[in-house]
């Protein structure tokens, strides 16, 4: 979240910051370095079994979305929250992780939908072959409603060069974060 940068409230305009550890990947290979906060990092970076360590891909970047927008919708990180200086603890939140342990019992899932609650268990699938793909993302039933009447008037719509973007970063080798 510490990231994430509203340019403007009103129209709901952010921005995602600090790519200083993103990296371009060629298709077909894998990365491999484990780097970045721990809370965002998906199941199969932090994996410990360095024998048959396959790599990952582009997938950890629908993991991070996936974190981004439950903490977004709820104002708290979607794993135990706790200072991760102490190494017990950071062995503990990398468990919860590695599991996908988390889940919807906070009071303010009440209020959120059903779609929205989809949508963050399907980027935040412990497996990575399973996990959404970006355009997976951008056509779930949650999004589709982004541009209606309501949000036309106050001038909150797609923007269409970064869904195109998305969408031909999808089909390319390039990854970040």
């Amino acid at each position: 979240m510490e990231n994430v940068i509203i340019c403007d409230r009103k129209q709901l305009r952010a921005k995602l910051c600090d790519f200083g550890l993103s990296t371009f990947s060629k298709q077909g290979e894998s990365l491999y370095s484990s780097c970045g906060t721990i809370m965002y990092a998906a199941p199969e970076v932090l994996s410990s079994s360095q024998d048959d360590y396959k790599g990952y891909g582009m997938e950890v970047d629908i993991w991070s979305l996936g974190v981004l927008l439950y903490s977004a919708l709820t104002n708290s990180t979607p794993f135990l929250q706790m200072e991760i200086d102490d190494e017990e603890n950071k062995k503990m939140l990398k468990s919860h992780i590695l599991n996908g342990d988390f889940n919807f019992d906070h009071p303010v899932w009440k209020e959120i939908s059903k779609e929205a609650k989809d949508l963050v268990k399907c980027t935040m699938e412990i497996n990575a072959k399973e996990r959404y793909t970006i355009n997976q993302v951008l056509n779930h039933p949650w999004l589709q409603d982004v541009e209606n009447e309501l949000t036309r008037e106050s001038g909150v719509y797609r923007n269409p060069e970064m869904v195109e973007y998305l969408a031909r970063r999808n089909n390319s080798s390039c990854s970040s974060l």
